[in-house]
């Protein structure tokens, strides 16, 4: 619980400096407004090995569901979410 905690409070911080909005949560994945561009980041993200949900079944077609992971693994999703935005 304590690695989970830790890694949402990171996870908020650098989508804040990106200018992501996000619902902060008490579990351990975090949903993300992408914007209209949601689809293109998803497949991106995957051909990186990332893998993140959409969220369009559920009437959030421009957000994604976020996994909070390990630190190295956070980093790396980060770095990947700079790289595209």
């Amino acid at each position: 619980m304590a690695a989970n905690h830790e890694g949402r409070l990171f996870l908020y911080r650098e989508f804040e400096r990106l200018g992501l909005q996000y619902v902060e949560s008490h579990a351990n994945f975090i949903l993300v407004e992408i914007g209209p561009q949601v689809a293109t980041v998803q497949q991106r993200l995957l051909e990186k090995g990332i893998i993140v949900r959409p969220c369009a079944g559920y009437d959030l077609p421009n957000r994604l569901r976020i996994t909070v992971g390990s630190p190295a693994q956070n980093a790396r999703l980060i770095e990947a979410l700079e790289d595209m935005l």
